[in-house]
């Protein structure tokens, strides 16, 4: 059994859009999905931030060297990593949905920066 959209869609200038409402509706402009430049972007900006989970792991020997911890306690930061990045998706994405988007990226961005700040600031590993 076929499935049955409401409303149209079609391809324009390369982009794929999406209208509801009645058979034959032009597409709108809250019909238009996003320009594949900036999808591109995006997946570049989401690309780097999951990498960022993982820039660390091939220099945790030296800094466990630089800080006098041994490699089974240097292996916490990485796991720990992984687990706070998962955390935090369960946790704060259903937020996005609910809270004004702009003003929360911009206070979960704070957020990240002064913890940065913070382990950038810090003269031992405990």
């Amino acid at each position: 059994m076929a499935r049955q959209m409401r409303g149209t869609e079609g391809i324009i200038g390369g982009n794929l859009y999406l209208t509801r409402g009645c058979r034959g509706s032009r597409p709108t402009r809250a019909g238009r999905m996003i320009e594949k430049r900036t999808l591109r972007a995006m997946a570049v900006a989401c690309g780097l931030a999951v990498a960022n989970i993982y820039y660390a792991q091939p220099l945790l020997a030296d800094m466990g060297r630089h800080f006098g911890v041994p490699d089974r306690r240097m292996g916490l930061i990485s796991m720990l990593s992984q687990v706070g990045y998962a955390t935090g998706m369960l946790l704060f994405l259903p937020l996005g949905d609910r809270l004004e988007r702009r003003s929360f990226i911009l206070a979960m961005l704070g957020a990240v920066t002064v913890a940065l700040l913070g382990v950038a600031a810090a003269s031992s590993f405990a």
